[in-house]
């Protein structure tokens, strides 16, 4: 299937420069682009979740993994004395 698509000015010269970097002609960068996006929506749900670019997020198991390592170890923090969240606490050492 071919598709023609009208870019601005500005996106063609960042397509020719990103491809580049990849060392692709435009055509396969685009063509690459594509088939990865259709493999992100087609993958696994992501429960509505995004990633901050827009992108398709991650998985309620691969969130609920990331979230079980990051509290690894958390019992061993110490417990804060409320007057720690104030601004004086914070800046206490500037003027």
């Amino acid at each position: 299937m071919s598709v023609t698509i009208e870019l601005a000015p500005e996106t063609e010269t960042q397509l020719q420069e990103a491809a580049a970097r990849q060392g692709q002609d435009p055509a396969s960068f685009v063509r690459a682009a594509v088939e990865e996006k259709l493999r992100r929506l087609t993958s696994e749900p992501t429960n509505g979740r995004t990633a901050a670019n827009g992108q398709a997020g991650i998985t309620l198991e691969e969130e609920e993994r990331l979230l079980d390592e990051l509290a690894l170890g958390s019992e061993k923090l110490p417990i804060l004395p409320p007057e720690a969240n104030s601004r004086e606490w914070i800046y206490g050492d500037h003027d």
